[in-house]
């Protein structure tokens, strides 16, 4: 198991890659863990940290939050959202927020990791040793190729990986 550490005790200087839930706290949870992910943002932006996401997460935070706003805007089940989505491509134009999400997280000065097919291929070695989903194991794959050993994350399955230094949001 690696280290665990509160997301506000990131020392300066530090490079640290930043998964999509500590982006969905920063744009949709009024808690004590979304502040604490927005200070972790805005200490990105101000340069004192420096952070990285991949392209990946971009992609999950765009999907996560264009399934809460139409949660929201059209009173669905959470369970139904995405195929009431598939259903209904109408109301899926209709949907926006989350194209504003997207672009402020590309003015947050933070570095986007792209993935290569490669990338995928070797992650399957990360996602057999800690039985991770596809995009955690290319996560963790890009991290560790690019020696970043600082995570800002509220996945618990993360907490297993004894390669790390793991920034939680409480």
């Amino acid at each position: 198991m690696g280290q665990i550490i509160s997301v506000g005790q990131v020392p300066a200087g530090t490079s640290i890659f930043i998964d999509a839930n500590i982006f969905i706290y920063h744009f949709i949870y009024e808690t004590a863990e979304s502040q604490s992910c927005t200070s972790l943002l805005k200490r990105v932006e101000n340069g004192d940290i420096k952070g990285l996401t991949s392209t990946i997460v971009l992609a999950e935070i765009s999907h996560r939050l264009m399934v809460f706003e139409a949660i929201e805007k059209y009173e669905l089940n959470s369970k139904n959202a995405v195929r009431f989505l598939k259903e209904h491509p109408g109301k899926v134009k209709s949907l926006n927020k989350h194209f504003a999400a997207v672009n402020e997280v590309k003015e947050m000065d933070i570095h986007l990791m792209t993935v290569e097919s490669q990338d995928i291929f070797a992650s399957q070695m990360l996602q057999k040793k800690y039985g991770f989903l596809t995009n955690d194991s290319i996560n963790l794959h890009l991290m560790l190729r690019d020696s970043i050993f600082n995570l800002a994350s509220n996945d618990p399955d993360f907490e297993k990986v004894d390669l790390i230094t793991l920034y939680k949001p409480f």
